[in-house]
Parts: C-alpha cells; structure tokens; sequence
C-alpha cells in the first residue's frame, strides 16, 4: 500500500482462507487487503499500483 494514504482498518481473514493450504502466503494477505477496501466503501476498485 502507498505510504502517502495510510488505512487505519484492520482485517479479519476467515478460517476457510486462512488454513486453505493452496493459497499462498501473499494471496491471504491480498485477500484481507481487499476485503478492508471493500469494507471501506462497499466494493474494491483498487489499481495493482495501489495495491
């Protein structure tokens, strides 16, 4: 995430993603990230860069 913007949220990854042993490390983490975009306005339209 850009340094610039700090989000002050916090994500709660959801025991099936989190001990899904073919999801790797990085993929939870996207997924929280995304899922606290979303939270932030209902959906997540965030670019790669941003991401």
């Amino acid at each position: 995430m850009n340094e610039e913007n700090p989000i002050g949220y916090y994500a709660v990854i959801p025991s099936p993603v989190l001990f899904n042993q073919n999801l790797k490390p990085n993929e939870k983490l996207l997924y929280a990230v995304i899922t606290v975009l979303a939270n932030k306005e209902g959906y997540c339209f965030a670019s790669n860069n941003y991401i």
